[in-house]
């Protein structure tokens, strides 16, 4: 018998219930001790009473007889199962004599081996299951509607405790909590060679027509040789003949994005050095959207001719007056992005402006504004709407009242950047770029520059822009190759700028933003 508190804490309200009882005698002077004694005895019992029940109290009778269910892994992933069966048969020879046994056999299902019974006989298991998969949550389950309400419940679980189905640990913790004494034997896996595939990376959502990376990250403990399959909607669209590394290896496919919806990616991998072949798929999924619809606003005819030629392959374009422009929400809701062609302020109305600002900064709309005689500083933008969205100031300040500027250029030189439209890689148009921007500072502003695919490295360390030439040269050896961690470059960047003496400091990420889809908070 045991005496059992759910709250124990609890029993401490005895010491005020006492004092309380011993003060409220004191007053019973004109009462006969036995009456008083017979008062004091009542108010002590009613108090305990009130507090053992407030503290959970219970008393529990220990059962004579104790029931133990072995529960035996035979999945795949033992191959050492003898190694329980001996286990068992030892365990069964030292039961008490009033004590049951049962044995259950369990992979994705499970199989009674053997009713809880006294005296069991065991030589090895029998019954059959399914071994592609562990599911020890379901022969816990099992456990408890064989088990004898009373008697003491035992239960000691033979696996290697590679679960991939259910959750068996949530099962241990309940049954624990209602008086099971639950065991573990660990068997040990046969550690061979293998091969797994650990992660498939795609993107969550792409444009119809938009080319995109499918990143498989592979761990292996042996060098081999492999095949690679990529397969879309079940059609095997690509393969790869690659030699796997010991340790962990990653390899990047690119696909196009060719119909709207949902899309499934599964990978297989088949090794000449693999063991398990239950890890050897994985699948993962892509919404493709349809053709971005794009508003382009002019302020004169055929001020974006150039441009909607460039674009409207890969997108839906309405062009517009900057007179005609639609300015309620709901309409501008309808459109992917927005293009505002050398357009000045005051032709665009005020609603127009406001719910811009409302799409872009709240419901992540795109917004390109180009330049002209019109747009920017001589078009108006200054203390407008248009300026509160744009990343830039209007306001140009004279050049002695100028502060210092320290940029850090942040490149992508993943896979994915050799691709690009109308035949011009990405990673040109982003090395261009990051020249360019070097060409408008000062000499006394800073410049540092990281490429990075699923590592990085400072291809310039910030330093004062007095050798303009080196600083450009190095930044067009950049070449594309690799996977995609666009926050380690990001944390590397931003630790280096914070520590910079600069008026101004500015951080430029230039990516297809293909990269992790965790981790921005």
């Amino acid at each position: 018998m045991a005496l059992q508190f759910e709250n124990p804490w609890l029993l401490l309200l005895i010491l005020p219930a006492a004092v309380f009882i011993y003060y409220t005698t004191k007053n019973m002077i004109k009462m006969t001790h036995w009456k008083k004694t017979t008062i004091v005895v009542f108010r002590s019992l009613i108090f305990l009473i009130i507090i053992l029940l407030l503290s959970g109290f219970t008393i529990k009778l220990t059962a004579n007889t104790a029931t133990t269910l072995f529960l035996i892994d035979s999945s795949d992933s033992i191959k050492q199962k003898k190694q329980g069966e001996d286990f068992i048969r030892e365990a069964l020879k030292n039961m008490g004599r009033n004590d049951e046994a049962g044995i259950i056999n369990f992979g994705e299902n499970y199989a009674i081996e053997l009713l809880p019974i006294k005296n069991p006989s065991f030589t090895n298991v029998q019954t059959e299951i399914n071994p592609s998969f562990t599911n020890l949550e379901n022969a816990l389950i099992a456990v408890q509607s064989l088990m004898p309400w009373d008697h003491r419940k035992r239960v000691v679980i033979l696996t290697d405790g590679r679960e991939n189905v259910g959750n068996g640990l949530s099962q241990v913790k309940y049954m624990r909590s209602k008086g099971y004494v639950i065991d573990v034997y660990p068997l040990s896996p046969e550690v061979g060679e293998e091969v797994q595939l650990e992660r498939l990376s795609i993107p969550e959502s792409v444009h119809l027509n938009e080319q995109f990376e499918i990143v498989v990250d592979i761990k292996s403990n042996v060098n081999t040789s492999a095949i690679l399959q990529l397969y879309s909607d079940r059609l095997m669209t690509a393969q790869k003949q690659i030699v796997l590394n010991k340790g962990n290896n990653q390899f990047v496919f690119t696909d196009n994005a060719i119909k709207g919806g949902m899309v499934t990616y599964r990978v297989e991998i088949l090794a000449d050095a693999d063991t398990l072949s239950q890890n050897n798929s994985l699948s993962s999924y892509t919404y493709v959207k349809d053709i971005p619809e794009v508003l382009v606003v002019q302020e004169t005819n055929k001020a974006s001719d150039v441009l909607v030629e460039m674009l409207k392959d890969q997108m839906n374009i309405t062009v517009v007056n900057s007179k005609q422009v639609p300015a309620q929400l709901t309409e501008l809701l309808k459109y992917d992005a927005f293009i505002l062609t050398n357009v000045s302020a005051d032709s665009l109305s005020n609603e127009f402006l406001d719910n811009l600002e409302t799409v872009i900064s709240h419901q992540g709309k795109g917004l390109l504004v180009t330049g002209g005689d019109n747009s920017y500083g001589p078009g108006g933008y200054y203390k407008t709407t248009l300026e509160k969205v744009l990343p830039v100031n209007m306001d140009i300040k004279p050049k002695e009242e100028e502060p210092d500027l320290a940029l850090i250029l942040v490149i992508d030189k993943s896979g994915s950047m050799s691709s690009g439209d109308f035949g011009i890689p990405k990673m040109e148009l982003a090395i261009e770029a990051a020249i360019r921007s070097t060409e408008v500072l000062d000499q006394d502003d800073t410049i540092g520059v990281i490429a990075f695919d699923d590592a990085y490295k400072w291809v310039v360390e910030p330093k004062k822009l007095d050798k303009l030439k080196a600083i450009q040269d190095a930044i067009g050896t950049i070449r594309s190759g690799g996977g995609t961690q666009i926050l380690p470059p990001l944390k590397a960047a931003y630790d280096a700028i914070k520590e910079l003496d600069a008026g101004l400091k500015h951080i430029i990420l230039l990516t297809d933003g293909q990269a992790e889809k965790e981790g921005y908070e």
